[in-house]
């Protein structure tokens, strides 16, 4: 018996690089004793994992969002920049942990340099202030002479960061969340937000928070849509059936297909010029409880293909 299988070569269109893009958290060991840990042999002169660090490279990141997560509804970047002994001990109280800011925006920007990658930082919408985050994108990406651009200068770096991405906010419509709000309520916060982001770098894209809900995500874009590039979606899934994990991308596929028929209807009601991006920045299998490390099999692996 013969077989024969002939691939027929069909360009359908242009995959985007950063949907290789990660995430990573001020959670467990995401950081402190992951990608950063002080006094170990592991680790180089800027307390990177060293076989970390050669493991992520080998995965060509494009993109790295930080500094979470829900962690990021409550942190102020001020406690993590300047001098690290100097630097305020916090109590986390997304994940209730001791946090000693060792592991800032400086040292975040020096490791997406390190591995390639675009920095993507996701900005304090629960307890943080417009006037903060202002600060910070003028820490960031100002070339100035002004407060927060000499700071930087100070110390970090002369030259401004340049991040390009800029996160309004995580997961607004969850009531775990620092800053839960409704749609309306967190989409008149994130136009502002975006609107003055935007003059002091007019480069500068933002993602809103989507809630793979269609009344959320649809009121989103028709108040903040003329000020915002990009709207968000997570999913997390847990089972233990082999061929429910292997099958999740076809309901993947759904959520996204849905998100997009939403941007149409939600960009009907506004004039924009380009189209409104998903950013799938949140995705993955998860089983444990928060004080366990997932052990990821097989299936997982099929998962994670089908939604690539």
């Amino acid at each position: 018996m013969k077989c024969e299988v002939k691939i027929k070569k069909k360009k359908i269109g242009k995959i985007n690089k950063n949907i290789y893009g990660h995430f990573i958290e001020h959670l467990k060991r995401c950081i402190y004793g992951g990608i950063y840990e002080e006094n170990s042999s592991l680790s180089d002169e800027n307390d990177f994992r060293r076989d970390v660090l050669y493991a992520i490279k080998k995965l060509n990141v494009p993109v790295l969002r930080w500094p979470g997560g829900n962690f990021a509804s409550n942190y102020h970047w001020l406690d993590g920049i300047g001098p690290k002994e100097k630097r305020p001990k916090k109590l986390d109280t997304a994940w209730i942990a001791e946090d000693n800011n060792h592991f800032g925006t400086e040292e975040f920007i020096k490791y997406c340099r390190l591995i390639g990658a675009e920095p993507y930082i996701c900005l304090n919408f629960g307890t943080g202030t417009l006037d903060e985050a202002l600060g910070w994108v003028e820490y960031c990406n100002y070339d100035g002479e002004t407060y927060y651009a000499n700071l930087r200068r100070k110390y970090g770096s002369e030259k401004p960061h340049k991040v390009k991405y800029w996160g309004l906010g995580n997961e607004i419509y969850g009531k775990w969340q620092h800053g839960y709000c409704s749609a309306k309520e967190y989409a008149a916060k994130a136009r502002e937000y975006a609107h003055f982001i935007k003059k002091i770098d007019p480069e500068i894209k933002t993602i809103a928070v989507g809630a793979d809900n269609p009344d959320w995500d649809i009121e989103v874009i028709k108040t903040a849509g003329e000020e915002i590039d990009y709207i968000s979606i997570h999913t997390y899934f847990s089972s233990d059936d082999y061929l429910t994990v292997a099958g999740l991308p076809y309901f993947v596929d759904r959520r996204l297909k849905l998100l997009e028929a939403s941007i149409e209807v939600g960009e009907s009601f506004i004039k924009k010029e380009k189209k409104i991006e998903i950013a799938y920045d949140e995705w993955n299998m998860w089983r444990k409880a928060l004080d366990d490390e997932e052990n990821y099999n097989l299936s997982d692996g099929l998962f994670a293909s089908g939604v690539f």
